[in-house]
């Protein structure tokens, strides 16, 4: 499977970081990398991704520090320029509070080849027995 970057924008989630389970996808999934890009997070963020990285298997962890907070759409567009830019085969995005499970990116990246996709991007639906509370015009515009 050709390389792809994964880009996760993150705003104060020391809390809710899962440090081990970034380390499990990548070391299961050879073809993975992942592009962290902190918006300007005021807690331990900065460091917990500092250490991500260190720790990451082959330098497959980057992480971009921006000075200031942009928003969730700011920072997965610099993300996502940044991955493009570096000439990566196939980009996507993921919450890094991991809302969705990081065992999607199999299927993820099937369906990118399949496609012969270059960017994936997917949304969470409202699911049986599964409660996502958010105003309409929210949930149609993700």
């Amino acid at each position: 499977m050709q390389q792809t970057q994964i880009v996760l924008p993150c705003y104060n989630e020391a809390q809710r970081l899962a440090p081990e389970a970034f380390h499990l996808a990548l070391r299961s999934r050879p073809w993975l990398s992942l592009l962290f890009v902190d918006d300007g997070s005021t807690d331990g963020t900065r460091d917990i991704l500092a250490r991500l990285a260190a720790d990451a298997p082959d330098h497959r962890v980057r992480v971009l520090n921006l000075p200031a907070n942009r928003g969730k759409a700011g920072a997965v567009h610099a993300g996502l320029q940044l991955a493009l830019d570096s000439g990566v085969a196939r980009v996507g995005y993921w919450d890094s509070d991991l809302a969705t499970p990081l065992d999607e990116l199999d299927g993820m990246g099937t369906e990118m080849a399949r496609q012969n996709a270059f960017l994936v991007m997917g949304s969470r639906v409202q699911l049986l027995g599964r409660a996502i509370r958010r105003r309409s015009r929210r949930h149609y515009l993700g």
